[in-house]
C-alpha cells in the first residue's frame, strides 16, 4: 500500500492493495481478517502534518462513496468480473443499499472520530468499532479502490473513496481475468 500526499490539489490518498483490503472486498486467498489500518509508507510525520496533528473534523462524503462505488461495482458486473472477487461482490451491493438508504433519510456527511496512528508509527487507523466506517471498507476493493482524504480549510477533512489511479490499467492488462484464473486454482 502507499500513502500519496498531493500538496497542490490538498488530498492525501492511500491506494489499498488485495492484501491489505478488507476481507469480503479481496479477490482471492487472504487470511479471515478485517484490515484495520492504512500503511504511510515509511512517513508517519508527512501524514500527521496534513491531518494536523490528528486534530480537527473528518466526514465521509457519502455521496461521493456511494456515486463511486455505484460506478465500480457496474463497471466489473457488467464485464462479468464479480467472479475475481471471494463473495462475487454481493456485501458491496448490500453496502451500496444500505447507503442510499442512509442518504434517504437526508444525511449527506458522516462525521468520524479522528484518525490515530499505532505504536509502531506505520500506520493509520480508522475506529473500526464504527459500523458505518467498517461498511466503507467493504467498498474498498483492494487494487481498484483508493481512499482519499480531502483538506477543507486548515483543520477539515471529506474522505472518500474512488477509483485507484491504476484501475485503467488494471483492466487494459486483463488483470482481472488472471485474478479469476488463480481464485479457480485455488
Amino acid at each position: 500500500m502507499s500513502m500519496i500526499i498531493d500538496h497542490e490539489l490538498n488530498y492525501l490518498r492511500f491506494d489499498v492493495p488485495n492484501s491489505e483490503a478488507n476481507l469480503n472486498a479481496q479477490h482471492y486467498g487472504g487470511k479471515p481478517r478485517t484490515v484495520g489500518a492504512y500503511y504511510m509508507s515509511e512517513n508517519s510525520d508527512a501524514c500527521r502534518e496534513f491531518l494536523s496533528q490528528m486534530q480537527g473534523k473528518y466526514y465521509f462524503d457519502v455521496n461521493l462513496c456511494l456515486k463511486n462505488a455505484q460506478e465500480v461495482i457496474s463497471f466489473l458486473k457488467k464485464n462479468n468480473y464479480a467472479d475475481a472477487y471471494r463473495d462475487k461482490l454481493i456485501p458491496q451491493e448490500k453496502q451500496i443499499e444500505a447507503l442510499q438508504w442512509f442518504i434517504s433519510s437526508g444525511e449527506y456527511f458522516y462525521e468520524i472520530s479522528a484518525p490515530t496512528i499505532n505504536e509502531n508509527a506505520k500506520y493509520l487507523k480508522l475506529d473500526n468499532n464504527d459500523s458505518f466506517i467498517t461498511g466503507i471498507k467493504t467498498l474498498i476493493l483492494g487494487d481498484l479502490c483508493s481512499l482519499y482524504f480531502k483538506k477543507i480549510g486548515t483543520d477539515g477533512y471529506v474522505i472518500y473513496l474512488d477509483r485507484s489511479p491504476k484501475f485503467d490499467e488494471i483492466i487494459e492488462n486483463n488483470t482481472i481475468l488472471k485474478w479469476i484464473q488463480k481464485k479457480e486454482e485455488l
